[in-house]
């Protein structure tokens, strides 16, 4: 997708010093079917940013009411919400699976070209050299 090649290309050679790129680390990403509704997923890929699935954001993080996402001033002058996007997808293959701005998963999702989502790219990094 394009937000791959942005994540991938763009993101991560502007928001990392080369110091940093060294410890993050080229990961095999799984794209299984949304749990909820059957939806496919797609190929899996190799890549050192990528967004959780629905399964990863649910291990991963913590979600409730009284934690909703703050989203950074830049990101609101750009127009961002409160709602992120999952790789996972939704409902709809061309939907993508998201957390709300309030803090619950939305497995259902919104269409992947929805303006407003908040992009919060996951990566693992080398504990020690």
């Amino acid at each position: 997708s394009t937000l791959r090649v942005w994540l991938e290309e763009t993101f991560l050679q502007t928001a990392f010093a080369d110091a940093e790129l060294t410890k993050i680390v080229q990961t095999a990403v799984e794209n299984p079917a949304n749990p909820f509704f059957g939806t496919p997923g797609g190929p899996a890929t190799k890549d050192r940013l990528f967004l959780l699935s629905l399964e990863e954001a649910e291990a991963y993080a913590s979600f409730d009411k009284g934690r909703p996402l703050s989203v950074s001033l830049y990101a609101q002058a750009r127009g961002a919400s409160g709602w992120w996007r999952l790789r996972s997808p939704g409902y709809y293959q061309d939907y993508a699976a998201g957390v709300l701005s309030f803090g619950p998963l939305y497995p259902m999702g919104l269409q992947v070209d929805y303006a407003y989502a908040t992009i919060r790219p996951a990566l693992w990094v080398k504990a020690s050299d």
